[in-house]
């Protein structure tokens, strides 16, 4: 189980993921991204949460589970202005309104990565309130993830590190989220995903090693010159 691994993993993960190692920020382990979706759903209708404003594109799974939890999602799209996007002018009074932000990046089905001056605006619009943040970080490189920069302390994260290199045999999801949540989320863990397989715990330290950057590397390349030659 999750619960199993032991805590010098955990704290490796975490900091290769650019998060600091402190004890306020958990991290709990999932075969797949869906399930660590179901989890933070779960999570967040046992904490009272009602009402999300998703920051859209999106996954699309997040709301038919949210509907099973009697959870309302209200969508924000996101505008698009060349090859960035951005939140329509004068939202912060709406997005205000709501217990829980959910942000996707990179940008779902885009491949554009979310930049400093949207995570400046998101840290300035949560600054003092009482707002979760959950930030869906599946699709992203490690390196390239915004949640390590967002200075609220109520942010929850998704990511799946092996999706990059686009190996579905191979992978595994976590959570990062505040530690004050353990409990619920280790005890449902269990109830809801069961035990990790064993190509779970294989994907975990396959990340921590020099194998996976190089594996990183190797991919991107690949994905470079088919975009080349795409546009040729």
């Amino acid at each position: 189980f999750s619960s199993e691994i032991n805590d010098d993993l955990k704290e490796k993960v975490k900091l290769k993921l650019g998060f600091n190692t402190s004890k306020i920020l958990d991290i709990s382990f999932f075969d797949s991204g869906s399930l660590s979706i179901i989890n933070v759903i779960h999570l967040l209708s046992i904490i009272g949460i009602h009402d999300i404003a998703i920051i859209s594109p999106s996954y699309f799974s997040i709301e038919h589970i949210c509907k099973d939890y009697l959870i309302n999602c209200h969508y924000i799209e996101l505008e698009r202005n060349g090859l960035n996007f951005y939140l329509p002018y004068d939202y912060s009074k709406t997005l205000q309104n709501y217990q829980c932000i959910w942000i996707t990046n990179p940008i779902y089905c885009t491949g554009i990565y979310l930049d400093t001056q949207f995570v400046e605006y998101i840290n300035n619009l949560v600054d003092n309130k009482n707002i979760i943040l959950v930030i869906d970080e599946t699709l992203s490189e490690f390196h390239k993830l915004i949640s390590p920069k967002i200075t609220t302390k109520q942010c929850i994260t998704i990511v799946s590190p092996h999706k990059a290199l686009c190996t579905n045999g191979m992978k595994f999801s976590a959570i990062l989220f505040p530690y004050k949540y353990y409990q619920i989320i280790d005890t449902w863990s269990d109830i809801i995903s069961g035990c990790l397989s064993l190509s779970s715990l294989t994907a975990i330290h396959h990340f921590l090693s020099s194998e996976y950057d190089e594996y990183l590397i190797f991919v991107n390349n690949i994905i470079e010159k088919n975009r080349k030659d795409v546009l040729n």
